[in-house]
């Protein structure tokens, strides 16, 4: 959902008209609009702008632009007035070298725009995203408009949102580059990069971001995806760890810095134990804010598992005396009987893993439970068939 703008349309808003030459047909028109006969007054107006006498003084397009965009406010549900005005008004542009119209334009070019605004974001949160775009590639034509990159972002928006990301990335960097400010920008210009496997430039994408918006939970849970997309686990850490102190019981993160630490007790041996106690530590405390999440569940046991897996595998028990041996074995069922609940419980939560039957089968395997070998080997054999 985009943040919603409030889009002010302020309708009591006259315009002071130029003074205009005494010429018949655009003096007729001024005075049909001063008496507020709209009609009359573009009837008049649109065969000044095809006289040969007059289509080329920009005082005719502003005058028309200002009648269509009177005719707009009037009938709000003919949009064609408003397009009709900011083709009168890039035509007054064109021709009005010495600027005279230039204030009296941008007001009614920005009343016209914010309109166009209106109704873009009413239908991009209705998620009528089709409509949405026809309307922001009309804002977004003229790179010295006003609203140009705001359209341009919004644009970008709705094409992302209706499946259009490869057209929606390049809008959103160029919006970034011309100064607009959003996290959803960062984040996904961030994204196209990564896709294209430029590490180096969606890193400093999402290093401006942070920077930018040094709060923003979106644009740290990107860059803590970066880091393990680029398997910077201790890095990932820091940012799991510092996210975490301000969002005590945010499940879903205290699952990705569970993984982190699975990763980093996989890959820094010297500190395995560390990580080990940090991995439990971390699905404990889950299970406390939420005790039926079956993945804590079933991350926790195997957890617990794996560590007295690896005790076995690692351990030389030709080399030991009984003593030695006897304290291995018991360090082991421990870990066995401590992941046992959880891992029951995760079946009971998702009897369809396959995953979760198997640890099952290890532990009561080495805890000598043949009656409950025979029941898990069953299970096991039914999914698999």
């Amino acid at each position: 959902m985009i943040n919603n703008k409030c889009w002010l349309i302020f309708w009591c808003v006259i315009l002071s008209l130029p003074a205009l030459s005494q010429v018949s047909m655009v003096e007729k028109a001024y005075n049909h609009l001063k008496a507020n006969e709209l009609e009359k007054s573009l009837e008049a107006i649109e065969r000044a702008a095809s006289h040969e006498t007059t289509r080329k003084d920009p005082k005719t397009w502003y005058l028309k632009a200002y009648v269509l965009k009177e005719l707009f406010r009037a009938h709000l549900d003919s949009p064609t007035y408003r397009e009709q005005a900011l083709q009168a008004l890039s035509q007054c542009k064109q021709l009005d070298n010495k600027q005279t119209f230039t204030e009296d334009c941008d007001a009614i070019a920005s009343f016209i725009y914010i309109s166009y605004m209106n109704d873009a974001i009413q239908y991009l949160n209705a998620a009528k995203y089709t409509e949405a775009i026809a309307l922001l590639q009309t804002l977004a034509k003229d790179s010295t408009d006003t609203y140009y990159t705001e359209a341009l972002y919004y644009n970008a928006y709705a094409h992302l949102m209706s499946g259009k990301a490869a057209q929606a990335y390049p809008m959103f960097e160029k919006a970034l580059q011309m100064g607009y400010q959003d996290p959803l920008a960062y984040e996904q210009v961030a994204k196209f990069y990564m896709e294209q496997g430029n590490t180096a430039r969606a890193d400093a994408i999402l290093q401006q971001g942070n920077s930018a918006f040094p709060s923003n939970e979106q644009l740290q849970i990107a860059m803590l995806n970066y880091h393990m997309a680029t398997r910077q686990y201790h890095k990932a850490e820091t940012l799991v760890e510092n996210y975490l102190s301000t969002h005590t019981a945010d499940v879903e993160v205290m699952l990705v810095a569970g993984t982190i630490y699975e990763k980093l007790f996989q890959q820094d041996t010297a500190r395995a134990e560390k990580y080990f106690l940090k991995r439990k530590s971390t699905y404990l405390n889950i299970l406390k804010i939420a005790p039926d999440n079956a993945v804590a569940n079933y991350n926790l046991g195997i957890t617990l598992y794996n560590q007295a897996v690896s005790i076995i595998n690692t351990t030389d028990v030709y080399s030991m005396d009984i003593v030695a041996f006897d304290h291995v074995l018991g360090s082991c069922t421990a870990l066995f009987k401590e992941a046992l609940p959880y891992l029951q419980k995760a079946y009971k939560l998702a009897p369809d893993n396959l995953n979760t039957l198997k640890a099952l089968e290890g532990i009561y395997y080495n805890l000598n439970d043949q009656e409950q070998i025979v029941w898990v080997k069953d299970k096991i054999k039914t999914l698999e068939q």
